[in-house]
């Protein structure tokens, strides 16, 4: 399909959104953490980077963080955008450095040099390289400490 589908599954209000990270590859990658309120990993080990000028050219824009007050301050059209700064779990969501896209984000446009796709190992690389338009990078778990950004 070449589309990231949208979901408003833990958003306020139900807007549907695709959801993104401004932290760096391997930051993102290196301080994944399970999340036992939600069942999942914060990050995974799989997924796709893509250029900030595509996305921004699509709505996407930085995630608002505050409290109740600061919902209450925000129009119609920025509130997809808001995501408290704490919950009832005492988590910050703050450092997801979160981004979203209102809607489903269409990447038939996305050209081979605004994306790379990232796996953690060379059989999930050789995999991918059979369907993927993108370049794919292998990212090994164990090479995360190594870097910084």
């Amino acid at each position: 399909m070449q589309t990231l589908l949208a979901s408003s599954h833990l958003i306020r209000n139900e807007y549907p959104v695709v959801c993104f990270t401004s932290l760096g590859l391997f930051q993102a990658l290196a301080s994944r953490v399970y999340r036992a309120h939600l069942r999942r990993w914060d990050f995974e080990p799989y997924g796709i980077c893509i250029a900030r000028c595509y996305l921004e050219q699509r709505g996407a824009r930085p995630v608002v963080y505050g409290d109740d007050q600061t919902w209450q301050h925000l129009s119609d059209r920025e509130r997809p955008f808001f995501q408290a700064k704490g919950s009832t779990t005492d988590v910050d969501w703050r450092g997801e450095s979160e981004w979203r896209c209102v809607g489903d984000l269409d990447m038939r446009q996305l050209s081979p040099r605004q994306a790379f796709v990232f796996v953690p190992s060379a059989d999930a690389k050789q995999s991918l390289a059979l369907i993927s338009r993108w370049p794919i990078i292998e990212v090994e778990p164990a090479n995360l400490t190594d870097h910084k950004t």
